[in-house]
């Protein structure tokens, strides 16, 4: 699809601030549009990802698409699991399986821009926001593409990382490294996160055993778009799947379920639950429960301490006011018996998640507690 002849996008320099970075593509943008004959359309910003990532949609005429423009993987800034090369293999891979992901109409892989099918306005977000859609029905919607991604991914298929090698699963230490620093206003003592890595890795072990299979590993609301004119999972249009893992399998439903951002009702998470598990085969039941909960924890304390490092590197303070749900999801989370030691540590270290966002709001003073070390 790309066109031999087309002039060579000129070299973006390397920017740390996103809005700099993006205005100093806008050549880069139009090069790419006119070799594919999208000269002259009418362009319009849509969104921004938590990646150095944009999205456009692009008129002309009768034709209507969506521009991403990433950061080429080539980057020293690009953003890991979010490899634009990931994007389109994930998504080839996606779609011969019958699940709803962006066709690709034009790419330049290499200068991080893609033409991709425009799958409308509606998120799943907005869909029950706006009441268009019932909760239940958008929730048992997702669930069922998780199980479409059991019964019909092979891991063997197409080259994954692995979970537990991954930055996801690192991020689970970001609790220690941003979250506590800000609540106890004072740097970690030497050695503390290593005494937190070693009190997950007995956890882990003592596990029982659970599959590992293909997992989005971003799969919530916002990447999910409602497709009122397609029938059964087609009408789940996903999104944002270049970051796919190997890794535990309850690790989606986790996602879905527990978004710090948004409340799901407690007999809605319940049965999406229960419909996931029922269409597990027995043997892929046995240790589900326990995992669902470690990863559950995993998920949480990742995510708390990745909203203070979002609030101080990238200047986005809104994902605080969430915290007070993460603390209500850690207490909970601590009560299962697996997950004692990991609650006496905590404990031990400070951290009863029971303070309010006001303990961690002193952003400036808690950016200079802030280890170099921290991931």
């Amino acid at each position: 699809m790309n066109n031999p002849q087309q002039k060579p996008i000129t070299a973006s320099p390397v920017i740390y601030d996103p809005e700099t970075y993006f205005q100093q593509r806008e050549p880069d943008r139009a090069v790419f549009l006119s070799a594919h004959g999208w000269q002259g359309s009418e362009i319009k910003l849509l969104n921004e990802d938590c990646a150095f990532r944009r999205y456009y949609r692009i008129k002309k005429d009768n034709k209507v698409s969506i521009l991403m423009d990433s950061v080429p993987d080539t980057a020293g800034i690009a953003t890991p699991g979010h490899k634009l090369s990931d994007y389109i293999r994930v998504g080839k891979y996606l779609s011969s399986l019958g699940f709803a992901v962006p066709r690709i109409l034009e790419e330049n892989e290499a200068d991080g821009f893609l033409l991709v099918e425009d799958m409308g306005d509606t998120t799943f977000r907005q869909a029950l926001d706006s009441k268009l859609v019932d909760g239940q029905t958008l929730y048992d919607l997702a669930t069922d593409v998780l199980i479409g991604f059991y019964e019909r991914t092979n891991v063997n298929d197409i080259e994954l990382p692995l979970y537990t090698e991954s930055h996801i699963h690192k991020g689970r230490r970001r609790v220690i490294d941003w979250y506590l620093p800000a609540l106890r206003k004072q740097r970690n003592p030497n050695g503390l996160v290593e005494e937190y890595l070693k009190v997950w890795e007995t956890i882990e072990q003592n596990l029982p055993p659970i599959k590992y299979t293909f997992q989005h590993i971003d799969f919530h609301l916002q990447n999910l778009m409602f497709r009122s004119d397609a029938n059964g999972i087609a009408q789940c249009g996903i999104l944002d799947f270049q970051g796919a893992m190997r890794g535990p399998l309850p690790y989606d439903l986790v996602n879905l379920l527990d978004d710090a951002r948004i409340v799901v009702p407690h007999d809605i998470d319940k049965a999406c639950h229960a419909r996931f598990v029922a269409a597990l085969k027995p043997e892929d039941q046995e240790g589900f429960e326990a995992w669902y909960t470690v990863l559950k924890t995993q998920f949480h304390a990742r995510v708390i301490g990745q909203f203070i490092r979002l609030a101080i590197v990238a200047k986005k303070p809104a994902y605080l006011r969430y915290i007070p749900r993460l603390h209500k999801a850690m207490r909970r989370n601590l009560d299962h018996e697996a997950l004692h030691p990991l609650r006496d540590f905590l404990k031990d270290a400070g951290l009863d998640f029971s303070g309010s966002v006001a303990d961690v709001t002193k952003l400036d003073e808690t950016a200079e507690l802030i280890s170099p070390e921290a991931f």
